[in-house]
């Protein structure tokens, strides 16, 4: 039965989000006749009350992006055509304005088994404005011949034919102060007879009580007889499920909403009225809402799910089996729950009684969730969630029936399970249920989309899912905290919605858009992909209903979002607490062949992450880190530690998160640059050399202690950049630059080679190493802040070349990107990456939709195979750029930070790139 009621709110979704856009409107509202009410037929699905047609065409036509954006369907350009023939008519009478300034309603009329009719009641105020009322009709359609026809021999009915087709094109009537327009005579004639019969709308108390609570200060109202709607849905309904939908399926009596429209969004919200306990929501009257929790569990990206919160579950399960009852569903319930007992019972044992148990286990939420929809199977990763009040419990209880159930067969409950590990520390087991589709047997179809053969633990929740593998999924995106409750998007989508709820229905409509052709006709499923770029800007749908007592509070939120994009395709996101702030490190475990990522978010946090993405420890340091991230050992045991520094610290932390021995060392002063590591001979006796505001450069043991026989006095200005070390034969060259001065220093820190001419290098960019080739010696590359290129041969001779004007903001490289043997200069600067060969030709460019800030990165693939990568952290993209300056396949990627390529898994053929990106996550994407 809640299949039928899924499938009419599906449908309804999507009439819907056409349907709403006709309520855009921003003015005060007016006095309503409250009397028109009694020109509307009791059949009518629904109706909208629309406080001035003049503001409402103003703001659909001009002032509102989501109208302008929908205006590319059929069913809304046809309006805005109608619309612009109207405001044509009334421009051409200034006594036509008096109908402009009127309130309106549009009912929805079923007109047969497959046409929908919109009915035209605007209220008449004077005998002024009746004649203004028929001379605007006979205006508007000047050139067509009119018919007439007296209802009842008391009220005329006016037609007008086209004489070229010899067809009605629209009748009109004018009755007790209500003019009634339709393009179906049939229905003016149904609403003159309904005006004047006293078993009209009005009479009903069921719809008076929802009307009584109609806001008089919003733009619109939307009401909708949930006695009817099934019929729009029939009219759309895929073929399999319309005989579902002709049953009529019943939610309730009326419903009003209250429209309030805003830039992005349309929230709708107002009461519903129920009949008795045939209809669905009659269940959920005696709860209390509750707190939306087990969006906790919910994987992020959700594509669809169905709530239920049931705060008083002795009360639910007699109101919904009552509601079987009258339906005449109980009979094929109870039969299955009783099939499910026989099945899961053994002779040895106590009877098992499924729905006691389950309820005895269950707390306050249950859920239908449709995770990641593909086009092949969209219901594989379809999952049913159950909130336990106590996973120790309901493991025993759960484990005791699937035990007993094996012990009857002859087989061991390890027969059942399986086990999904991510790592030494975390695995899960997963157990195979005895009967099929539990969810469903016990709540209704709604559940049917997930066979339920499969379960596991997480915190309080048991969740069901279709396969082993699809569990592992689940596991694993609630491990690297990839849930519903961390999805930034959803988060911001939530803020307009209720915090309890007694029943919810959520539709990401782009991650969900593979469903709708289930439930849908071959014409609508056309429309839809003929429309799915302009669909994807309704970015989401819910619907809530809370209870409380007998009354039932409804709250409706459309989102539109017109840069709305799809999620970037990741192997896997891992969630942080913030931002990160580093790039990412990929390292490896020598000994187990094992990598593993290191990076810190903007609290601080160092993480270390397995290659699953799931954290396997968190450390808070003081500072942001300033420095790479150096792998050392220490105790020159084989085993690998971490080296790095922040402005005011040096840090050593091993593999499970341990600092070194005396570390954290405070520095003697503040570091201008990031340290770097010297191991002169290879034998694991590391330098640390780290360059300071106070102008020297400190030389540091293993052990943090300042080495004796450093002799380096001070720099003229502070040194910006790392210092570099360069072993040349059996010379050392300890190498670094402030803004004027290069400084080559032997291992004692004294001048090896004087370099006496001043440079003003700039500021981004360190040195890189050329060695000697051909007639030209070793030397080493970098700019000047002008972009000049500046060359220093180990004599301290230095050369100049200009081969482009730059800001002193450029970044700079040096590599063979031609594969010609000969290095080549890449330069980038603000928006632009420029690529020259030595004799100055350039090579190739590329423009960007930001200004760079970020230094750029050269990667080596093999076969002499570079490639240059980007970030532009303003957009959120990076870029990979190949040799010949096309960019890379797949790219531009998301995300903000600077990244890493490497291969994290073995036996594959494909690179990893790791990032850091929007919404606290580090991605992890497959680079081919």
């Amino acid at each position: 039965m809640q299949k039928k009621i899924l499938t009419s709110i599906i449908i309804v979704c999507l009439l819907g989000i056409v349907l709403f856009i006709f309520l855009f409107l921003k003015k005060e509202s007016q006095v309503f006749d409250k009397s028109i009410y009694q020109a509307i037929p009791t059949n009518s699905a629904l109706f909208f009350e629309i406080k001035n047609y003049k503001t409402f065409t103003s703001n659909t036509q001009v002032h509102n992006e989501i109208w302008n954006t929908l205006s590319a369907f059929n069913v809304i350009s046809q309006y805005n055509s109608f619309i612009a023939d109207i405001d044509s008519t009334l421009s051409r009478n200034q006594d036509f304005e008096i109908l402009a300034d009127n309130s309106i309603i549009i009912s929805v009329q079923q007109i047969g088994k497959n046409k929908l009719e919109f009915l035209f009641l605007i209220p008449i105020q004077n005998e002024k404005e009746i004649d203004v009322a028929h001379k605007f009709m006979r205006t508007k359609y000047h050139s067509d011949s009119t018919t007439e026809f007296v209802y009842n021999n008391l009220y005329p009915i006016t037609s007008f034919v086209s004489p070229k087709t010899n067809t009605s094109k629209i009748s009109y009537g004018i009755t007790k102060e209500t003019l009634i327009i339709s393009e179906s005579r049939i229905l003016v004639e149904n609403a003159i007879k309904s005006i004047h019969s006293e078993q009209n709308l009005t009479q009903d108390s069921l719809f008076t009580e929802v009307q009584r609570t109609a806001g008089d200060k919003v733009p619109a109202n939307l009401y909708v007889n949930l006695r009817q709607i099934s019929n729009i849905g029939y009219l759309y309904a895929h073929p399999k499920i319309k005989g579902t939908l002709l049953r009529n399926p019943k939610f309730g009596s009326w419903c009003e909403f209250d429209i309030n429209m805003y830039p992005n969004y349309v929230l709708l919200n107002g009461f519903t009225s129920i009949t008795d306990n045939s209809d669905y929501f009659s269940i959920f009257q005696n709860q209390t809402p509750v707190s939306f929790e087990i969006q906790e569990i919910m994987p992020a990206g959700t594509s669809m799910f169905l709530s239920l919160g049931i705060q008083n579950k002795h009360s639910f399960q007699q109101q919904y089996e009552q509601y079987l009852h009258n339906t005449l569903a109980h009979q094929q319930y109870a039969s299955k729950i009783a099939e499910t007992n026989k099945t899961l019972s053994s002779s040895d044992s106590p009877p098992i009684d499924i729905k006691k148990t389950i309820y005895s286990l269950l707390d306050d939420e249950i859920a239908m969730v449709y995770g990641y929809v593909n086009s092949l199977d969209i219901y594989e990763n379809t999952f049913a969630i159950l909130k336990v009040s106590n996973q120790s419990i309901a493991r025993e209880k759960l484990l005791g029936i699937i035990d007993t159930y094996a012990h009857k067969h002859n087989k061991k409950i390890q027969e059942f399970t399986s086990t999904y590990k991510i790592d030494d520390n975390i695995q899960y087991t997963i157990y195979q249920f005895p009967v099929r589709n539990l969810p469903e047997k016990l709540w209704g179809t709604a559940f049917s989309h997930t066979s339920a053969e499969y379960l596991c633990f997480i915190e309080n929740y048991v969740v069901f899912g279709n396969s082993v593998s699809a569990l592992s999924k689940f596991i694993h995106a609630y491990e690297l905290k990839k849930t519903l409750n961390n999805d930034r998007n959803f988060a911001e989508f939530s803020e307009k919605l209720l915090t309890n709820y007694s029943w919810y229905f959520y539709s990401n409509i782009s991650k969900s858009y593979e469903i709708y052709p289930e439930y849908v006709d071959a014409k609508t499923t056309k429309v839809l992909q003929n429309n799915a770029k302009k669909l994807q800007k309704f970015e989401g749908f819910a619907f809530q209903v809370a209870a409380e007592h007998k009354t039932l509070y409804n709250n409706v939120l459309i989102n539109y979002n017109p840069g709305s994009k799809d999620g970037p395709r990741t192997i896997w996101e891992s969630y942080l607490d913030t931002i990160v702030i580093t790039k990412p490190k990929i390292i490896e475990n020598f000994h187990t062949g094992k990598k593993n990522i290191i990076v810190q978010d903007a609290h601080n946090n160092l993480y270390f992450i397995n290659s699953l993405g799931v954290i396997q420890w968190k450390k808070q340091l003081k500072e942001p880190i300033i420095s790479e991230i150096h792998e050392i050992d220490f105790y020159k045991n084989n085993k690998i530690q971490y080296l790095f520094n922040t402005q005011n610290y040096l840090y050593i932390i091993d593999r499970i998160g341990n600092f070194v021995e005396r570390y954290p060392i405070k520095l003697e002063s503040e570091a201008s640059a990031g340290l770097s590591v010297f191991d002169y001979d290879k034998s694991r006796d590391y330098r640390i050399c780290i360059p300071a505001k106070n102008k020297k450069i400190y030389l540091l043991s293993i052990d943090g202690n300042t080495l004796k026989g450093w002799d380096f006095g001070r720099t003229e200005t502070i040194v910006s950049n790392p210092v570099q070390h360069f072993r040349i034969g059996t010379k050392d060259y300890i190498v670094c630059s402030d803004e004027n001065n290069i400084y080559i220093l032997n291992r004692r820190g004294e001048t090896r080679i004087p370099v006496t001419k001043l440079i003003n290098k700039s500021k981004n960019n360190n040195f890189i190493y050329e060695p000697a080739h051909g007639n030209t010696p070793h030397r080493l590359i970098t700019t000047a802040k002008d972009g000049t290129i500046i060359s220093v041969n180990f004599k301290g001779k230095i050369t100049k070349k200009t081969i482009l004007s730059c800001s002193e903001n450029h970044f700079f490289e040096y590599r063979d990107m031609n594969k010609d043997g000969i290095p080549d200069y890449i330069f980038l600067d603000k928006d632009e990456l420029q690529v020259y060969s030595q004799n100055g030709s350039k090579l190739f460019s590329y423009s960007f939709d930001a200004d760079i800030t970020h230094p750029l990165s050269i990667y080596y693939f093999g076969n002499k195979n570079y490639k240059i990568g980007v970030v532009d952290s303003k957009n959120s993209k990076i870029y990979l750029i190949n040799g010949n300056g096309s960019l890379h396949k797949g790219f531009p990627l998301k995300g903000k930070t600077l990244f890493s390529i490497g291969f994290l898994y073995k036996n594959t053929q494909t690179f990893n790139l790791i990032i850091g990106g929007d919404n606290y996550f580090l991605y992890n994407y497959e680079v081919k």
